[in-house]
């Protein structure tokens, strides 16, 4: 059984509950930024790795997950990527990933809000490499 992390997120805008799927609300805030570092540790570091360095882990390295967007030069194109990846890391934060019924990564849905995936966001964000 998967619990709900212990973490405070009463301080964080509620605007995240009611959000697009495709804009971080968060980004660049100091306070989401810390929550989602202890939400990270406490759900995805597993696989993940301690704080997202991704050493030696299992899972994808996601300070890596906005890579491809950082070359695009195109104001709007930057922007409809950046769109594109956070509509795709909130699917697969909540659906989770099953490929030929193996399960590569459990939906977190029914255990983080909305808040919490975008903190967590917010903190991926905010360890780019």
């Amino acid at each position: 059984m998967v619990c709900r992390p212990n973490v405070d997120t009463s301080s964080l805008p509620a605007s995240a509950d009611g959000a697009q799927a495709d804009v971080n609300p968060y980004r660049g805030n100091a306070a989401a930024t810390a929550a989602g570092q202890e939400i990270f540790n406490q759900t995805c570091a597993y696989c993940h790795g301690v704080d997202a360095n991704n050493d030696g882990a299992i899972g994808a390295d996601l300070t890596k997950i906005d890579s491809g967007c950082r070359t695009v030069t195109d104001e709007p194109l930057h922007e409809r990527c950046e769109r594109d990846v956070n509509a795709f890391f909130v699917n697969r934060v909540q659906n989770g990933k099953v490929t030929f019924g193996i399960v590569m990564m459990p939906p977190w849905g029914g255990v983080l809000d909305k808040k919490d995936i975008w903190a967590i966001k917010t903190f991926l964000e905010s360890r780019q490499r």
